[in-house]
């Protein structure tokens, strides 16, 4: 690559294209190496350069029968089917935004670096938070619940570590069998609290929570007064009604916490699919079972499709998220983004904890007096 070739006892042929680089890749995220490389290599090509593109989806090699469309198709109707991934691997078509993304892939990318998903809680020494956005309405495909189940661990300034160790999502319901699984996970997980959307339709699922529905005691909301009158002497005070319209939980405020935790590397994440399934391949020889295990990774994947399907859209102080694509849902990011503002709220008063003792310190505090 360093010298060019030479032609017989002709030395160097002016003619010939030289050091040639050929890169073969699927499409990945816009902000990539891979996208600035082939914006880099497609402005060679316009300006008449020595450099050429070729791209083509999954209609070139089914045309030709090197690739079977019952496959495809059979892709589109699993219940994992995540179409910004299709789009990519399948249609040549690169997503995400490059320019008002609301965080970086590399951030993320960089954060995933889990390799244990938990059904469970496995760890006594930790807290679970349970964070769940509710969809708008039962049997819409792009309108999912989503649960996210967050493992944090104090630390000694007062703040969490914060690991997303599952993610659980399926089509809406009716809020009774909602709030009978929420309670299952709350139990599994030993939960120190549940958020709950509380925008809209979400009241109608606390409305269910705060009952006695099941063998399980009730729930009773530990933000909102007006939920008094369902308390009853066996109500357990594990819940957070989540409404980002209110001044305690501004929408604003919510996503640039959300922001700024994936930008300094406070969250950490499964490791993908394909890095997950690698590691079980050879171990694991039931597909069916591989596939079950791979389901949080599976999860994480969309989670992160759904966050760099999102754009910062604001003004001033005021943030805003925007989806580029609306046939991609947001479920299980607000989910996310809704369980990181209770812990950062938990985490401020466990500051305010620090200094009011540190504070009666002081107050008993003499200096030792000198003898004349």
């Amino acid at each position: 690559m360093a010298n060019d070739r030479l032609v017989g006892s002709f030395g160097v042929d002016p003619n010939e294209i030289k050091k040639t680089v050929g890169i073969v890749t699927t499409c990945g995220n816009r902000q990539s190496f891979a996208y600035e490389k082939l914006m880099e290599v497609a402005g060679e090509m316009a300006r008449g350069e020595n450099s050429f593109i070729f791209g083509c989806g999954y209609e070139l090699p089914v045309m030709h029968n090197q690739l079977d469309l019952d496959f495809i198709n059979s892709l589109r109707r699993k219940d994992t089917f995540n179409p910004l991934s299709f789009a990519r691997e399948y249609q040549s078509v690169w997503t995400g935004s490059s320019d008002n993304s609301l965080v970086s892939h590399e951030d993320i990318e960089k954060s995933r670096i889990l390799t244990r998903p938990e059904d469970r809680n496995m760890d006594k020494g930790a807290m679970y938070v349970l964070s769940y956005d509710v969809a708008r309405s039962p049997g819409m495909a792009n309108a999912n619940s989503a649960l996210v189940v967050l493992k944090c661990k104090l630390m000694a300034d007062g703040s969490y570590s914060k690991h997303v160790v599952n993610i659980y999502s399926f089509e809406g319901t009716h809020f009774l069998e909602q709030a009978r699984f929420l309670k299952q996970k709350v139990n599994d997980f030993k939960a120190e609290m549940l958020i709950v959307d509380s925008n809209g339709l979400g009241v109608g699922l606390i409305d269910q929570l705060v009952l006695e529905i099941d063998d399980n005691p009730p729930y009773a909301v530990v933000n909102n007064d007006n939920y008094n009158q369902f308390r009853t002497l066996d109500s357990i005070p594990i819940l957070y009604a989540l409404n980002s319209g209110s001044k305690e939980n501004r929408a604003s405020d919510i996503h640039n916490l959300f922001v700024n935790s994936i930008s300094n590397n406070k969250v950490k994440f499964l490791e993908t699919e394909s890095q997950a399934k690698a590691k079980q391949t050879e171990s694991v020889r039931d597909e069916e079972k591989l596939a079950e295990m791979l389901v949080p990774n599976i999860m994480t994947d969309l989670l992160v499709d759904e966050i760099m399907n999102l754009e910062h859209n604001g003004s001033g102080a005021e943030t805003k998220v925007k989806q580029i694509s609306r046939n991609i849902p947001k479920d299980k990011f607000s989910a996310l983004e809704y369980g990181l503002w209770w812990i950062h709220l938990r985490e401020k008063e466990n500051r305010t904890r620090r200094s009011e003792k540190t504070d009666v310190k002081k107050l008993f505090r003499f200096r030792q007096g000198k003898l004349m």
